[in-house]
This record gives structure tokens, C-alpha cells and sequence, in this order.
């Protein structure tokens, strides 16, 4: 009976051990997205301001 409880007792500090596992990837997945978003915005931002520099150039 004691052992029972001892491995019930295991068992739930394993899942909540796996839940902030989870929780932890989840964070570190979308602050990689985010990362990789805003270096996106910033390449994208680049170009486009080379472009509308080359277009200004030309009318003014």
C-alpha cells in the first residue's frame, strides 16, 4: 500500500515535471519565431528602404 502511494506519488511529480517541459519548448518556440520574425522585418525594411532611397533619387 505504502509502495503504491510512493509510485502514485512519482507518477504525478512526473507529469508535472513533462507539463513545464512543455510549457518551457512552448515559450522557447515562439520567442524563436519572434526572433526570426523581427530579423525578417528588418531585411525586408533594408530593401525597401534601398528601393524608395533609388526611386526618391531619381524624382528629386
Amino acid at each position: 500500500m505504502d509502495l503504491e502511494q510512493r509510485i502514485k506519488k512519482l507518477e504525478q511529480q512526473m507529469r508535472q515535471i513533462d507539463m513545464r517541459f512543455m510549457a518551457i519548448r512552448c515559450i522557447e518556440a515562439e520567442n524563436s519565431m519572434y526572433l526570426h520574425n523581427r530579423v525578417v522585418v528588418f531585411i525586408f525594411g533594408i530593401i525597401f528602404g534601398i528601393i524608395f532611397g533609388r526611386i526618391l533619387e531619381i524624382f528629386f
